[in-house]
């Protein structure tokens, strides 16, 4: 099932300055696989991936442009991302740092599956903040549950009860529910009920309730990570300085019949300032993974991610995982991900997580020209030892970038992993720093900083390249993968044609790379891009605004 990683362009930009250390010539597509316990390198294995060709192997194609609503103009679209199997996609207000302000609204789109024939991406609604705030960073973060009972905004710079400076930017989330009143919702947290029926009765968005932190504090961004699945949410705080300054903090909730209450903090065994726990989050059904991708181990920034289980007496800590090749500044932990053991017919039958290392260097075969470039990014995938998550994890591989170079002359990383989405039997790698051949060629060949996203689907033991997403005619330095969310249209009634469908789901899947932008050239309107499966048999939509 997709779950949509959490982008917030203050946290993440706060936490990443990638060095520019690396010139090499343009290597060809490899990957790696690495196996050794959580914490210490052991027995590392490597091997290529088989580098299939992106436009030959299970190609993923350009659907549509998701263009900002008149409404969130000037300031546009942000990066954060969302989808689900019900066929939604939320996107993200932007927000202008100099001024503090912000569009004050989130924008939905429904994908309808359009098998024999195009997709339709249909812009639905803005939902603007409740009070018509543009100072609260309303949108910076954005979740749906799996089957699209469960909206969250956050509102990280939103400030708390009492009065200012006190208050200050402590945060808050807006959680919203289908307005469909034959839905019934007695069946708790576990989001037991089908995307199927709740996609064809096409819900609204109602605003349910508003949650603030139960330790609440001065700057914290409550808000400021989110993530979703059925009727449990949890919050990150970065910021938060209850256990340092900056040691990030993190939150679960849970609709009772009361509402949504407080079902516990996520405490990890070692708090330090500034780890940021809480940069990234993931949730799915009992087990919580939270990314703190500043957290100091054996070096400087090498990062960490923690994992919580949801038993009868409370949230537990099961494990703390850490880069099996740990790396100055390596930010493991900046994207974190849950996926199911349905990834292959011989797969584990039990839970697997990710974890992106945008700052790290690959410690693997090296592509075929020679080595990979210094910093490029990593992602790791480890798997529960023995099929119980209690029983310890160990790390089974790394996923590295299919063509890591930019050019010779451009000194330039790519930022592989610096978002993660991840449903059966695919990830989708955003590298936001990647380079972009040059559209009908002329003048320099490459852009600079155009961003893409990758899907890896898994064949027997090794991870295959499907496709590189560049979204058509990005101009340099827009940022595409900052966020990725994966997705899937309702089944229509019609018989499913034969194609490739990583990731198998019940409907058209699809993929949505969302963009930062470019602060240095200002603010809006944004932009966020879908691609699906089948060539499309008519242009590309351009969703734009009513």
């Amino acid at each position: 099932m997709p779950l949509s990683p959490t982008c917030s362009l203050a946290i993440r930009l706060a936490a990443v300055a990638i060095p520019l250390t690396s010139v090499a010539t343009a290597g060809a597509t490899a990957g790696a696989t690495a196996g050794a316990t959580a914490g210490a390198t052991a027995g590392a294995t490597a091997g290529a991936t088989g580098g299939a060709n992106p436009s030959t192997e299970e190609s993923w194609h350009h659907r549509a442009h998701l263009r900002a609503p008149s409404q969130m103009l000037p300031i546009g679209l942000g990066p954060a991302v969302a989808a689900n199997d019900a066929g939604w996609i939320v996107v993200g207000g932007g927000h202008d740092p100099d001024i503090g302000t912000d569009s004050g609204s989130i924008a939905l789109w429904q994908v309808t599956d359009g098998r024999g024939s195009d997709s339709l991406v249909e812009f639905h609604a803005t939902i603007a903040h409740p009070r018509g705030g543009i100072h609260t960073a309303f949108g910076s973060a954005v979740a749906l549950d799996r089957v699209g009972e469960t909206l969250c905004v956050g509102a990280p710079h939103e400030s708390g009860d009492g009065d200012w400076p006190e208050n200050f930017q402590m945060g808050r989330v807006y959680l919203y529910s289908s307005l469909d009143r034959s839905l019934d919702r007695s069946k708790g947290c576990d989001g037991s009920r089908s995307a199927t029926s709740l996609a064809n009765v096409h819900p609204q968005w109602m605003l349910e309730q508003s949650i603030a932190s139960t330790s609440p504090m001065v700057g914290a961004h409550f808000g400021a990570t989110l993530a979703a699945d059925g009727r449990r949410v949890v919050v990150g705080s970065p910021a938060h300085n209850g256990r340092g300054v900056a040691a990030g903090f993190a939150e679960v909730f849970v609709h009772t019949s009361e509402g949504w209450k407080s079902d516990g903090e996520l405490v990890p065994p070692i708090t330090a300032s500034g780890m940021r726990f809480a940069t990234s989050v993931a949730l799915r059904g009992d087990l919580a993974l939270i990314g703190s991708p500043n957290f100091t181990g054996s070096l400087m920034g090498d990062g960490c991610a923690d994992l919580f289980q949801r038993t009868k007496e409370g949230w537990t800590h099961i494990a703390r995982l850490v880069s099996p090749t740990p790396q100055f500044a390596g930010w493991f932990g900046m994207s974190v991900a849950i996926g199911n053991g349905s990834i292959a017919a011989d797969a584990i039958a039990a839970d697997f997580i990710a974890a992106g290392a945008p700052g790290e260097t690959a410690q693997a075969q090296p592509p075929a020209s020679g080595r990979f470039p210094e910093r490029a990014g990593v992602v790791h995938l480890f798997s529960p030892v023995d099929g119980s998550t209690g029983n310890g994890w160990i790390a089974i591989d790394a996923i590295t970038s299919p063509s890591p170079w930019c050019e010779e002359s451009l000194n330039r990383p790519e930022a592989f992993g610096m978002s993660l989405a991840m449903a059966q039997g695919a990830i989708v790698v955003g590298a936001s720093e990647a380079c972009a051949q040059r559209e009908g060629g002329g003048g320099d060949s490459m852009i600079e900083g155009v961003g893409v996203a990758y899907l890896f689907s898994r064949r027997g033991s090794t991870w295959r390249i499907g496709s590189r997403l560049t979204a058509p005619n990005a101009p340099a330095e827009v940022h595409d993968g900052y966020c990725v969310a994966l997705g899937s249209a309702p089944p229509s009634t019609q018989p499913p044609a034969p194609r490739p469908t990583p990731p198998s789901t019940n409907g058209e899947p699809f993929i949505v790379v969302g963009r930062l932008g470019n602060p240095d050239h200002g603010v809006g309107p944004g932009e966020a891009n879908v691609y699906g499966p089948t060539a499309p048999t008519q242009p590309a939509i351009d969703s734009a605004s009513r």
